[in-house]
């Protein structure tokens, strides 16, 4: 298993998250740093535009996570 296979499973957990340099795993128990983590990899999210015309499946799936966050629907992380 590689680095990135580690890392994926290791972020699973409802309290972990990627670095920004994506090089460490963090482990997060305040909600305030929670969100501010989770507004720092909104504003890094990159959307393919090698075919000239951004593709939205990131915005789209973005979309739908913070409506469902809205809705009381992803309370928690769950694997």
């Amino acid at each position: 298993m590689g680095p990135a296979a580690i890392r994926t499973a290791l972020l699973q957990g409802p309290d972990l998250v990627v670095s920004t340099d994506h090089k460490t795993v963090i482990r997060l128990t305040d909600e305030h740093a929670v969100v501010e983590a989770f507004c720092r990899l909104i504003e890094g999210l990159n959307v393919d535009a090698s075919s000239g015309t951004p593709k939205l499946y990131k915005p789209a799936i973005l979309s739908c996570i913070l409506e469902a966050i809205d809705r009381g629907e992803l309370a928690h992380q769950r694997g």
